[in-house]
């Protein structure tokens, strides 16, 4: 009777696990990806709003999410974008803000932004420096896969564009 015992509650807590990731997942997995790519930790009672088109051949598309931080939120993100040498003061170079201010799908689009922090990250596997957003210009390549994120100090929003070609 305990060996079955013991057997229910082993499954009762295996199935809640499943079931706290599946959920967990769902909730922030956004939160967390956007993280993993602009390599600043994203909290995960941020306001996030996206739109996604990726789902094409081979998963090509483009997303783009806006995520609003509080006063206290945003000044440890810029904090942390300080600490990475990967982020620059914009500026952004007039041939990447083009690239990441066409996206219009309802609505959503990255504005030019004033005062803040620009980050871009090259996915391309043929990608010598992935933080160089020139090599992504070069003709030997058939396809595009970049991320950029700008954060606008201002406002406190975070702009995170992905584009998969």
């Amino acid at each position: 009777m305990k060996k079955i015992s013991f057997i229910i509650v082993g499954i009762i807590l295996f199935l809640f696990i499943i079931i706290s990731y599946i959920v967990f997942s769902i909730k922030f997995g956004e939160h967390m990806h956007i993280s993993s790519k602009i390599e600043i930790a994203i909290p995960l009672s941020a306001k996030l709003e996206s739109n996604d088109s990726h789902g094409g051949f081979h998963g090509d598309g483009e997303s783009l999410a806006k995520i609003y931080f509080t006063y206290e939120q945003a000044k440890k993100i810029e904090l942390e974008i300080n600490y990475n040498k990967h982020w620059r003061k914009l500026p952004m170079p007039e041939r990447l803000q083009e690239c990441v201010s066409v996206y219009t799908e309802e609505g959503m689009n990255m504005p030019i932004i004033e005062n803040g922090y620009w980050f871009f990250l090259d996915r391309h596997s043929d990608a010598d420096n992935r933080y160089d957003e020139n090599e992504m210009y070069e003709e030997k390549r058939a396809s595009r896969n970049y991320s950029v994120a700008v954060f606008d100090s201002n406002e406190n929003i975070l702009y995170y564009y992905e584009m998969d070609t």
